[in-house]
């Protein structure tokens, strides 16, 4: 998926719609999704809510697209959950821009890249006193089509999926205490949020038409630091598909 196809977390899709209109060269798509995040223990009630508007335009063997998306989050952030010690269930608001761009080369090469850059706020909560977390996601992908036989196409992406690379969020904790009164002193202390690794994908991807008019499909993946876990072992994976239409 690209960059900006995904909120950056796993989630259970429950609605969604798009509309697209021309106007003159230009393409314009509003979209809406909402549903839920996976991976936590109550399912439910960690509901997301992303709607989006971007623009796109092809020109010769060029595309290129920008967009405008906000995700809403109502008890998580970036699909992560802070415990109740932490301020956590407050939810988070966040804002991505993206880009992305296609281009064919001729003699049935592809060539395409695509951009995704966020910003994080979380919601209010006593205590939280702010801060933000920004992030970024890309994707570069080049393709052969028509390499060993018509209609056939070999294709390679190297991937971040979205991370944190900077920013923090605030939090408001006992920083003194005064014996003679019992006062206690609060003051901002930044918890920075930035993951030790860098996770990088790779895919080498083939399909082909088959036997039988089916569609044969081949994949071989490999994920470099999983999860932004600088510690994290690389893993390393395979599939192979056989699509028969009847």
């Amino acid at each position: 998926d690209e960059p900006g196809a995904r909120a950056g977390f796993a989630a259970l899709q429950g609605t969604a719609a798009a509309v697209r209109r021309r106007f003159g060269a230009l393409g314009v798509t509003a979209s809406t999704e909402g549903g839920e995040v996976l991976g936590l223990a109550r399912r439910g009630e960690a509901r997301y809510r992303s709607t989006g508007l971007s623009v796109d335009r092809a020109s010769g063997p060029v595309r290129a697209s920008v967009g405008l998306s906000r995700l809403q989050e109502e008890e998580t952030m970036l699909g992560g959950r802070l415990g109740p010690a932490l301020g956590g269930g407050a939810g988070a608001t966040s804002w991505f821009t993206d880009a992305a761009a296609a281009a064919e080369l001729g003699a049935g090469w592809s060539l395409g890249a695509s951009w995704r850059s966020g910003r994080t706020t979380p919601g209010a909560s006593p205590l939280l006193g702010g801060g933000a977390l920004r992030s970024t996601a890309f994707s570069f992908d080049l393709s052969r089509a028509g390499l060993f036989a018509a209609g056939d196409r070999l294709g390679l992406r190297v991937a971040q999926p979205l991370r944190v690379g900077g920013g923090g969020l605030n939090f408001r904790l006992p920083t003194s205490y005064d014996y003679a009164t019992g006062g206690v002193g609060y003051g901002d202390r930044l918890l920075n949020l930035t993951p030790s690794g860098r996770e990088l994908v790779g895919e080498l991807g083939y399909s082909a038409q088959g036997v039988a008019g089916g569609w044969f499909d081949a994949n071989l993946f490999a994920r470099r630091q999983p999860g932004h876990v600088a510690a994290a072992d690389a893993d390393y994976g395979a599939a192979v598909r056989f699509t028969l239409g009847l």
